[in-house]
């Protein structure tokens, strides 16, 4: 709520998102649903909080995601990477702002606007299982290719180093 109520530190972003022929929903007006086992170590309210509403959003297709964020602001740093991980899960794009001594209005509405042409054409992806392996692929094991983890929201969520052979 400190960011999105306080004008001075967010350049009014959230009315003038709200002016871009848009319906903004503070979080504070969706249901919350339980908090995942998974984030069994957010410490802070409002962010236990936003992970909840992150799945409310993420269910939800007319539904997307705006965080407002502090730069150096320490659990915002582990929200936005719980945030990111769970807006992944379905492809669906959002939008972090993150306000800091260095922003301008103007960067930060354009930001906005891209992320409303982003939000307007995306269109759920289905959930396909794997196609199954061919019985007639074989493994060679002459040579090692790694793949290390470039991203934690690309890679595997253990984020270790796969090893295939090639």
């Amino acid at each position: 709520p400190y960011n999105v109520n306080d004008t001075g530190l967010n350049v009014g972003l959230a009315d003038k998102i709200a002016r871009m022929v848009v319906t903004v929903i503070p979080m504070d007006c969706l249901d919350e649903g339980k908090l995942e086992d998974r984030w069994y170590n957010m410490y802070w309210n409002y962010g236990q909080a936003i992970v909840r509403i992150a799945r409310t959003v993420l269910d939800h297709d007319r539904l997307f995601g705006v965080m407002f964020s502090n730069f150096c602001c320490g659990p915002d740093s582990y929200l936005m990477t719980y945030f990111k991980e769970i807006m992944h899960e379905r492809h669906k794009p959002f939008l972090i702002v993150q306000f800091d001594a260095h922003g301008a209005d103007a960067g930060y509405v354009t930001r906005a606007e891209a992320a409303l042409e982003s939000f307007r054409a995306w269109r759920p992806v289905p959930r396909r299982a794997p196609p199954p392996a061919k019985a007639s692929c074989t493994i060679s094991r002459e040579k090692i290719v790694f793949f290390p983890p470039l991203d934690p929201i690309g890679s595997s969520p253990s984020g270790a180093i796969h090893a295939f052979y090639a």
